[in-house]
């Protein structure tokens, strides 16, 4: 039996990634596969992601600073397309307030009339929000990026544009970040300012770092 040793503490191996022939690491869960095949895992509380796309050895994975991962009590996120209501003419709630944030809603302004249709993407995005915002924070690079900025509102600009709103938590201050979906993957395209983000942004470095 292998070991994985973080910080003078061991952890046994376990085969995480499908048809892999031998052991990698045991993982909390496996958080999110990037459009180019890198694979970011969540061990024991820590965030990591292999520095490599398509391979997973051990001796290639890379520790990131951790994501904080909210957004994502399923008690609160609403992913089941008929418990979605539209309220306040174009607002429709994908994720009800808790002790630390506000309630997150989809704004359907100018697309109300299209509720129906739009449903399906709407719970797209509701199971995809705890994953974006995880990009988001990796992207940014301040640890304390979940203590600053919270996701306040989303937006669809089109079929495949998914944009965040996120205001400041301490400051008056509010930005935008847009995803485009392929398929059932989510590619970060701009942070505030930054426009056209190179797909392998996380191989080369963070936006902020």
């Amino acid at each position: 039996m292998f070991s994985f040793v973080h910080r003078g503490k061991s952890f046994p191996y376990s085969v995480v990634q499908p048809g892999a022939k031998k052991c990698i690491v045991q993982v909390d869960e496996v958080c999110y596969s990037t459009s180019v095949g890198q694979h970011v895992f969540i061990i024991c509380g820590l965030l990591f992601r292999t520095a490599h796309p398509g391979n997973g050895t051990l001796n290639q994975l890379e520790e990131k600073d951790m994501a904080y991962r909210r957004y994502n009590d399923e008690n609160r996120l609403i992913t089941d397309r008929d418990q979605l209501q539209l309220t306040n003419g174009t607002e429709v709630v994908i994720y009800r307030e808790d002790a630390f944030h506000e309630d997150i809603v989809v704004d359907l302004e100018g697309q109300a009339d299209r509720f129906e249709e739009l449903k399906a993407l709407i719970v797209f995005v509701a199971a995809k929000l705890c994953e974006m915002d995880c990009v988001v924070q990796e992207y940014d690079g301040d640890e304390q990026f979940a203590e600053h900025y919270e996701a306040a509102y989303v937006s669809l600009d089109a079929s495949d544009r998914i944009r965040i709103t996120y205001f400041g938590v301490c400051e008056n201050t509010e930005f935008d970040v847009v995803f485009q979906r392929v398929n059932n993957d989510l590619v970060l395209k701009s942070f505030g300012m930054a426009k056209d983000i190179a797909p392998d942004w996380y191989i080369k470095g963070a936006g902020n770092q």
